[in-house]
């Protein structure tokens, strides 16, 4: 801990009133930026991408997941054994939400579905670095339908390591098929920084998580016949190529009732420790090895503090609550006179995010 502030920067109580006073102008519609984690919504192909800060004094991104070509990530629904891949089919049109969170919405005659994303942070994180991703899909027919839900991930991260993932601490170097584990998480790594998911508390857990070649899956309408320990080769056109697939297996829903999907993605470093495990509670917490429970302080599923969701949004009310809560910040570290390096970081970076989102460079 030092003393607070550090001279010679700029991050005064009287930066963060100014922002509060001048709140006129919005992010790049698409673009949301919380902490360290940037989210990119592609409403033209129905897809998203993420980002995570891995040098915060540059404020330099580094992709999660594939983000060439966002297209190779995606949702499929299943409707009554039908399936459909959003963002493609001409049965559903895609538009962003108007809630106080960043959405897709996917619609139909017969169903809408959305995409929301909520920004979170780990246990010792001081900056957001992380999103939970809620998919409800709503049936607009008038009699109960089948839904099944798949999330589709094209990861790349562990393709240059000798396990593509790891999966609490087993080492996944081959197709695999997890099962009735709904508090585990996985992670893919490249020795720089890390994208871990897994499922956050509440149900709604998958069914099924799939790590297996991209293409192979990607062909696959919904689901593959899977071939334990099979490599990530695909010959001649998918080469070294992982990705993960979610199946939240078809249920019966009524006629204007709907159903919920859940999972959570977040970005760390390189290591896989204990404190960057993204745990959201203790149900999460009891599905882990018994040496990595020790080393957990404790678990925290809230936005950051300061930093309510719908700051990366388009609710003034809700931005101007979280610069009353970040000044609020900034007086308790006045009054106690000590603040630590990350702690400063965090309060400056969340002051130039919200500078640059109301046009105030």
């Amino acid at each position: 801990m030092r003393r607070f502030p550090r001279p010679g920067r700029a991050f005064t109580r009287a930066a963060a009133l100014a922002v509060f006073l001048c709140m006129a102008a919005f992010l790049h519609a698409g673009e949301f930026a919380n902490g360290r984690v940037k989210l990119v919504l592609h409403e033209r192909t129905g897809r998203f991408s993420l980002y995570y800060m891995t040098d915060t004094a540059n404020r330099r991104y580094e992709p999660l997941f594939t983000d060439q070509d966002p297209r190779t990530s995606f949702l499929t629904v299943m409707v009554n054994d039908r399936t459909y891949k959003l963002g493609e089919s001409s049965s559903f049109r895609v538009r962003q939400g108007s809630g106080p969170n960043p959405a897709l919405v996917f619609e139909s005659a017969f169903l809408t579905l959305t995409e929301e994303f909520v920004f979170t942070r780990s246990e010792n994180s001081e900056l957001a670095d992380g999103i939970d991703i809620v998919i409800r899909a709503e049936n607009k027919s008038n009699r109960a339908s089948r839904i099944g839900i798949r999330f589709f991930l094209d990861t790349y991260l562990g393709e240059g390591e000798r396990a593509h993932f790891e999966a609490g601490t087993r080492p996944v170097s081959g197709e695999t098929l997890f099962t009735g584990e709904p508090g585990a998480w996985w992670c893919s790594r490249n020795g720089n920084f890390s994208l871990f998911g897994g499922f956050p508390s509440g149900g709604n857990f998958a069914d099924e998580l799939l790590m297996g070649n991209w293409k192979r899956l990607n062909d696959a309408a919904w689901k593959i016949s899977v071939n334990e320990g099979r490599n990530f080769n695909l010959l001649p056109y998918s080469v070294n190529d992982s990705a993960v697939a979610y199946y939240f297996e078809p249920v019966s829903v009524d006629a204007g009732a709907s159903r919920e999907a859940r999972l959570w993605l977040a970005g760390g470093g390189g290591e896989i420790t204990a404190a960057r495990i993204p745990v959201r509670d203790a149900q999460a917490l009891a599905a882990l090895p018994q040496g990595v429970q020790a080393a957990l302080p404790g678990v925290q599923a809230e936005a950051l503090p300061g930093q309510s969701p719908a700051f990366a949004g388009g609710d003034p009310q809700a931005d101007l609550a979280a610069v009353r809560s970040l000044i609020n910040r900034i007086d308790s570290y006045i009054a106690s006179g000590n603040i630590s390096e990350e702690e400063l970081n965090a309060l400056e970076l969340t002051l130039r995010q919200l500078r640059a989102r109301y046009g105030r460079q």
